[in-house]
């Protein structure tokens, strides 16, 4: 009797094994071929024409920003530099200032203005014509209550591919 157990435990304890092992190489699989799609997905050349998908939002914050609705392109590290070591004049410690290659990529700062109680609207594509490129703050979705009484500047950094076109916010000219 026990000679008969121990087979039937072990023939068990292969197939529970075999079966293991498939479903982890099932899920390896999988796991493999989906890292693949996304960075297929992710990676854009930088001939790619400038979409609403190319618009990378990089950092944003509540304070920082001008007191007026403005947009500054930057294309060099430099200008990126000389902006970070504005708005970290009253922050201990500031904010790092983030590596991106120049030579594919450009900089979009938007500044939403002075405002109460709420923070600022993401940044989207409104128009592109063969030298232009404008861009808008997003409308709202639904009802806009405020976050509360506090006076902000929110600024947000985006990055875009490499263009020569004239970077314009929605009302400017």
């Amino acid at each position: 009797m026990k000679l008969f157990m121990k087979r039937h435990i072990r023939k068990t304890i292969r197939i529970a094994i075999n079966l293991d092992m498939r479903i982890l190489s099932l899920a390896i699989l999988l796991m493999a071929l989906n890292c693949k799609s996304q960075k297929e997905l992710v990676s854009g050349s930088p001939e790619d024409p400038i979409d609403r998908t190319n618009l990378t939002l990089m950092l944003t914050d509540n304070y920082g920003g001008t007191e007026e609705q403005e947009i500054r392109v930057v294309r060099d590290q430099q200008q990126l530099r000389e902006f970070f070591s504005e708005i970290n004049r009253t922050r201990k410690p500031g904010l790092p200032v983030p590596e991106i290659d120049f030579t594919r990529q450009m900089v979009i700062i938007y500044s939403s203005g002075q405002l109460q109680g709420s923070s600022g609207r993401p940044l989207v594509v409104s128009q592109q014509t063969e030298d232009t490129l404008m861009l808008r703050p997003e409308e709202p979705t639904g009802k806009s209550q405020a976050d509360g009484t506090a006076t902000i500047q929110p600024f947000s950094l985006y990055t875009i591919p490499l263009t020569d076109k004239k970077i314009l916010l929605a009302d400017q000219k």
